[in-house]
């Protein structure tokens, strides 16, 4: 890896002018960039808030090592336009579509390589298999199972709720109709039920170059993932990670697993 080096953050607000969306633009602050940018996508809902730090603790390595990063907010989350979420993976889809394209012309560089988390990692292999493939996926704790992760958004929100002083106003049945409430967050009906229904896609050619798959516990189905990604010629390193996963914390602790950060500029840098 080339030394350290210092860090420039550009924030900036980049796609359609009727819907905007903004990211933050980290590299180096001096020195020749490296060949590789990286687009850092967050996990939804409370996910996004408590593994903010851990993001953007990731672009600052990345940085320091040379390579240019993006990091950005979708559709209807942090501070990008929009005042409801999407009814559809696909919208989210094209968001990260789009900051792809910005990084590549904002930073000049020849490849770019995506980083997702929990449903972020989903839609990344959701884009590859739709369009252009990125030289290098990280993909962290990826959401393969939708109905398995709407049961895991159901049990939280009613530990939340048991543990109120008073109970809640039950919803009305038009209110279930409308979505689930986790932590403050509506995932819309439609989004969910599309989530539940969604298959890992039949790739008719590799999603990248290079494949980094880390879960907490490896599981069956990123095993499978990983195995079918091999057999058409990526080359996949399936890992268990060695710290706190951020986004399951409560957001004022703020953990950032170092060592699994650092295995993951490794091996976006070993790339460039």
């Amino acid at each position: 890896m080339a030394p350290p080096q210092s860090e420039r953050i550009d924030p900036l607000f980049f796609g359609p002018r009727e819907r905007p969306l903004f990211g933050c633009h980290h590299g180096p602050a001096s020195g020749a960039p490296s060949a590789l940018g990286v687009v850092l996508a967050p996990p939804l809902g409370h996910e996004h808030a408590r593994a903010h730090r851990a993001l953007r603790r990731l672009a600052q390595r990345l940085a320091e090592q040379g390579m240019r990063a993006l990091r950005f907010d979708f559709r209807g989350t942090g501070d990008s336009a929009g005042d409801r979420w999407p009814l559809s993976l696909a919208e989210w889809c094209e968001d990260l579509e789009l900051a792809q394209r910005e990084l590549l012309l904002r930073a000049r560089v020849p490849r770019c390589a995506v980083f997702g988390v929990r449903l972020s990692a989903t839609l990344a292999l959701e884009s590859a298999a739709r369009g252009r493939a990125p030289d290098s996926l990280v993909l962290w704790d990826p959401v393969l199972n939708g109905a398995e992760f709407t049961r895991e958004l159901e049990a939280l929100e009613a530990r939340f709720e048991a543990g109120l002083p008073s109970r809640p106003t039950p919803k009305t049945e038009a209110e279930g109709r409308d979505g689930l409430e986790c932590l403050g967050f509506l995932w819309p009906r439609p989004l969910l039920e599309q989530l539940q229904g969604w298959p890992v896609p039949d790739f008719q050619r590799p999603p990248a170059a290079r494949v980094l798959l880390l879960e907490a516990e490896l599981s069956q189905a990123a095993t499978d993932l990983a195995a079918r990604l091999r057999a058409l010629g990526s080359q996949v390193a399936h890992e268990r990670t060695e710290g706190a996963r951020p986004w399951n914390e409560d957001i004022d602790r703020g953990l950032v697993p170092a060592a699994d950060l650092e295995r993951m500029v490794q091996f976006l840098g070993s790339a460039t």
